[in-house]
């Protein structure tokens, strides 16, 4: 029997769903986690990789707060690769190639096991909402045929809902000019929640995401292509969890291309592209194309990378990433084949084009708390953005803070220099999202100081204030804290002879002898010729001495970085009332009224990032404020 009273009711399992179980569980709550089928919880529908540029730097940050998804990919784990290694530490990116099908399976036998959560297999259909505050759900259970009049609800109550839907609202699959009402493929659209939002006064669009065919892996011939094996040391991401990762580091990915022909293909059937003859309304993601848009966008250029990326061990499926496509089946199937090495290429799934609803996070506040109703908490594509670790960011933000909320705290909101996971919720609340929205490094003014290695660093204040770790992991924590304050005064009480670093690189200096550190801050050294200068294996941690070595070399930056912060942090620091009236205030251009009163900003500085708010906007808002106090 299915209880009916839970302190939080999470609409959705995937990534972002997942994820605010765990961290409310972890806050002590009783939770129903709502689901149409409780086997693929955080299914990956798309690639199956968790990672990359600027999402890496997300994903090691929810592990930090205690998450689940840098655990389940590692565990999982078939490949593991660090990007951007001929770059700064800033832009340095961990990325790991999953095996699907023992990913989803150690989500969701965690999920199960958690304390406090029930799953429920079903359909949430409406929000059930009493004098602008959430109450609770009604539910079709998964049995129920909502075919029929008659079909069983369930009225479950709680002190709080996110809804973390996916694509699954009224979800519209597009395969050529054939269309199935579906939230991602073989399993059936949510309808009824959107009317629901409607009718509570929610402004809801469409946006759409896409995936490319899956292909046999023994269809493709591997020696026209470029393998891309992974890196030794695997890189990994999570913190804590070192006792599951099974470490399977040595599948191939494969770099191949697209042909002159390929292009011919498409052009000759964009006709027949849902994309391009009108019948998909929703906008796409403009950082991750359809293969069609790039065919369209970028006709000048002569070849497009596709990545072959195996789908798990113990499978020949593989992923084609970089060929999105809602192309009609007929035309996949030829376009597949002129690409180099998949000739004879054989499709095992066709890829389609999903259109779903969304809420335009404008109506959010940075806690993902909704405007129009209280108690209620949106997480993941239903704010607009894409990606798994988008997803998992939001949904453990919107655990914690409906818990910190149902305890009368408080809500989290980490700032913009502090985390990615404050840039993408300062974003989300103060720019036009009406496109997918994808984390990249570039959006973090301050990167050098939100760098993957100090995660745990940046954020462990935090999880130790809301009670997030058990007594191993603070353990852990305190001992990486006094390894990395050992590791620099190692690095800087060890001294090298010059004469020593003459013979062995060829460098120069004045003084008698070098420190360590001080041969680290040298830009003609490479930082690992350190490891054969300190032979009392002091330097074993790599991930340790890595971190001593950064704060090291960029010692100057970095605290040039935090004056930065601290003089644009006034601003954060001054409160806007949350009803503020901006109706009849004098000297601010038409557009920056309208857009203050859309977004209702709670602080300056996130009014000053407003699109189409300017410096002088804001400092007639500043002086409207300072007379209210």
């Amino acid at each position: 029997m299915t209880n009916t009273d839970f302190d939080i009711l999470i609409v959705g399992g995937g990534h972002a769903g997942t994820e605010a179980a765990r961290i409310a569980s972890r806050m002590n709550m009783t939770v129903g986690l709502v689901t149409m089928d409780r086997s693929k919880l955080a299914l990956m529908s798309c690639n199956p990789a968790v990672g990359g540029v600027g999402k890496g730097h997300l994903v090691r940050e929810v592990d930090a707060l205690g998450g689940i998804i840098g655990a389940a990919a590692d565990y999982a784990g078939i490949q593991f690769r660090r990007l951007n290694m001929s770059k700064g530490p800033a832009v340095r990116s961990t990325r790991v190639q999953c095996d699907r099908r023992l990913y989803t399976e150690y989500v969701s036998c965690f999920t199960a096991s958690l304390a406090g959560v029930e799953i429920i297999e079903g359909e949430a259909v409406k929000l059930i909402i009493e004098n602008r505050k959430v109450k609770g759900l009604e539910i079709r259970p998964a049995s129920s045929d909502a075919s029929t009049s008659d079909c069983r609800i369930i009225r479950c109550d709680a002190k709080a809902v996110i809804l973390a839907t996916g694509t699954f609202l009224d979800g519209l699959i597009h395969i050529g000019e054939t269309t199935i009402q579906s939230g991602r493929r073989g399993e059936p659209a949510a309808i009824g929640m959107t009317e629901s939002l409607n009718a509570a006064g929610f402004e809801t669009g469409r946006l759409k995401t896409g995936t490319p065919p899956r292909i046999d892996g023994t269809t493709i011939d591997y020696t026209k292509t470029e393998a891309q094996p992974g890196h030794d040391p695997a890189p990994t991401f999570s913190h804590f969890s070192s006792d599951v990762i099974s470490l399977n580091n040595d599948s191939l990915c494969y770099l191949t291309y697209t042909t002159a022909e390929t292009a011919r293909i498409i052009r000759d059937n964009i006709d027949r592209a849902p994309l391009f003859s009108g019948q998909i309304q929703g906008t796409g993601p403009r950082y991750c194309p359809s293969i069609e848009d790039k065919i369209v966008r970028f006709a000048e250029k002569p070849r497009h990378q596709i990545f072959i990326e195996p789908e798990g061990n113990g499978t020949d499926e593989i992923y084609l990433n970089g060929f999105a496509t809602s192309l009609p089946e007929d035309v996949q199937q030829i376009a597949v084949q002129s690409i180099i090495g998949l000739e004879n290429a054989a499709i095992t799934k066709t890829g389609y084009a999903i259109e779903y609803d969304y809420v335009p996070p404008y109506q959010i506040w940075a806690s993902l708390e909704s405007k129009p109703v209280s108690g209620l908490f949106m997480a993941g594509q239903i704010n607009g953005t894409s990606g798994y670790e988008e997803a998992a960011a939001q949904g453990l933000i919107a655990g914690l803070n409906a818990a910190l909320q149902i305890n009368g705290e408080e809500p989290f909101i980490p700032g913009r220099h502090e985390s990615y996971i404050g840039v993408l919720l300062d974003d989300l609340v103060t720019r036009n999202i009406s496109e997918p929205y994808r984390m990249f490094t570039s959006r973090a003014e301050y990167r050098l100081a939100l760098r993957e290695d100090n995660a745990l660093d940046r954020l462990a204040s935090y999880g130790k204030k809301y009670g997030i770790y058990n007594d191993s992991e603070l353990a852990l924590i305190d001992a990486q804290e006094s390894a990395l304050k050992e590791m620099i005064s190692h690095l800087r009480s060890t001294r090298i002879n010059s004469a020593v670093v003459k013979e062995k690189y060829g460098l120069t200096t004045k003084r008698g002898s070098l420190s360590l550190a001080d041969l680290i801050c040298r830009p003609d050294f490479e930082v690992e010729n350190i490891h054969d200068l300190s032979d009392n294996g002091f330097l074993e941690n790599r991930d340790i001495f890595e971190k001593a070595a950064i704060l090291i070399k960029y010692q100057g930056y970095l605290a040039k970085q935090d004056r930065e912060i601290n003089r644009n942090q006034k601003n954060d620091a001054v409160g806007i009332p949350e009803k503020f009236n901006y109706d009849g205030l004098k000297g601010m251009k038409t557009e920056a009224l309208e857009k203050l009163a859309r977004f209702r900003p709670r602080t300056l500085g996130q009014a000053s990032r407003i699109e189409g708010v300017t410096p002088s906007d804001i400092a007639v808002l500043t002086i409207y404020l300072k007379r209210k106090a």
